[in-house]
Protein backbone atom coordinates (compact mmCIF):
# COMPACT_ATOMS: atom_id res chain seq x y z
CA UNK A 1 0.00 0.00 0.00
CA UNK A 2 1.35 3.41 -0.97
CA UNK A 3 1.62 6.14 1.67
CA UNK A 4 0.11 9.57 1.12
CA UNK A 5 1.91 12.86 1.76
CA UNK A 6 -0.22 15.98 1.98
CA UNK A 7 1.23 19.48 1.83
CA UNK A 8 -1.10 22.20 3.06
CA UNK A 9 -0.02 25.77 2.34
CA UNK A 10 -1.83 28.52 4.18
CA UNK A 11 -1.63 32.29 3.97
CA UNK A 12 -2.81 33.86 7.21
CA UNK A 13 -3.64 37.50 7.87
CA UNK A 14 -1.40 38.96 10.58
CA UNK A 15 -4.29 39.45 13.00
CA UNK A 16 -5.18 35.74 12.75
CA UNK A 17 -1.65 34.30 12.85
CA UNK A 18 -1.41 33.28 16.50
CA UNK A 19 -4.94 31.88 16.59
CA UNK A 20 -4.35 29.78 13.46
CA UNK A 21 -1.09 28.39 14.86
CA UNK A 22 -2.78 27.46 18.13
CA UNK A 23 -5.57 25.71 16.21
CA UNK A 24 -3.03 23.90 14.01
CA UNK A 25 -1.18 22.67 17.10
CA UNK A 26 -4.47 21.33 18.45
CA UNK A 27 -5.23 19.70 15.09
CA UNK A 28 -1.75 18.15 14.97
CA UNK A 29 -2.13 16.65 18.44
CA UNK A 30 -5.51 15.12 17.55
CA UNK A 31 -4.36 13.91 14.13
CA UNK A 32 -1.21 12.24 15.49
CA UNK A 33 -3.48 9.99 17.56
CA UNK A 34 -5.21 8.60 14.47
CA UNK A 35 -4.21 5.01 13.68
CA UNK A 36 -3.18 5.80 10.08
CA UNK A 37 -1.15 8.93 10.83
CA UNK A 38 2.62 8.79 10.38
CA UNK A 39 3.43 12.47 10.90
CA UNK A 40 1.89 15.92 11.14
CA UNK A 41 4.35 18.81 11.24
CA UNK A 42 3.80 22.58 11.12
CA UNK A 43 6.28 25.10 9.65
CA UNK A 44 6.34 28.88 9.45
CA UNK A 45 8.14 30.67 6.63
CA UNK A 46 11.22 32.40 8.09
CA UNK A 47 10.88 35.46 5.85
CA UNK A 48 7.09 35.79 5.73
CA UNK A 49 5.23 34.67 8.84
CA UNK A 50 1.91 34.92 7.01
CA UNK A 51 2.87 31.71 5.18
CA UNK A 52 2.39 28.47 7.08
CA UNK A 53 2.91 24.96 5.76
CA UNK A 54 1.99 21.69 7.31
CA UNK A 55 3.25 18.34 6.12
CA UNK A 56 1.00 15.42 6.81
CA UNK A 57 1.76 11.76 6.13
CA UNK A 58 -0.67 8.84 6.33
CA UNK A 59 -0.21 5.14 5.70
CA UNK A 60 -2.57 5.28 2.69
CA UNK A 61 -5.00 7.42 0.72
CA UNK A 62 -7.80 5.69 2.60
CA UNK A 63 -6.33 6.66 5.98
CA UNK A 64 -6.07 10.28 4.83
CA UNK A 65 -9.67 10.19 3.61
CA UNK A 66 -10.72 8.93 7.05
CA UNK A 67 -8.76 11.81 8.63
CA UNK A 68 -10.87 14.25 6.63
CA UNK A 69 -14.01 12.68 8.09
CA UNK A 70 -12.97 13.06 11.74
CA UNK A 71 -14.78 15.43 14.06
CA UNK A 72 -11.54 17.31 14.80
CA UNK A 73 -10.92 17.92 11.07
CA UNK A 74 -14.44 19.25 10.61
CA UNK A 75 -14.51 21.39 13.73
CA UNK A 76 -10.94 22.72 13.62
CA UNK A 77 -10.06 22.92 9.93
CA UNK A 78 -13.39 23.58 8.27
CA UNK A 79 -15.08 25.32 11.19
CA UNK A 80 -12.30 27.48 12.62
CA UNK A 81 -9.08 27.56 10.56
CA UNK A 82 -10.32 27.97 6.97
CA UNK A 83 -12.42 31.06 7.79
CA UNK A 84 -9.27 32.75 9.15
CA UNK A 85 -7.16 32.14 6.01
CA UNK A 86 -6.65 34.35 3.00
CA UNK A 87 -5.42 31.40 0.92
CA UNK A 88 -5.37 27.59 1.24
CA UNK A 89 -3.78 25.08 -1.12
CA UNK A 90 -3.64 21.37 -0.29
CA UNK A 91 -1.64 18.95 -2.41
CA UNK A 92 -1.98 15.18 -2.08
CA UNK A 93 1.01 13.13 -3.23
CA UNK A 94 1.67 9.42 -3.44
CA UNK A 95 4.94 8.53 -1.72
CA UNK A 96 7.32 6.76 -4.09
CA UNK A 97 9.03 3.69 -2.71
CA UNK A 98 12.51 4.51 -1.47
Amino acid sequence: MMQLQAIARYVVAEENHDEVLDLLRELAAESRREPGNISFDIYENVEDRSRVVHLIRYVSREAFALHRETSHFHSLVLGKIVPLLTERIVEELDVADA
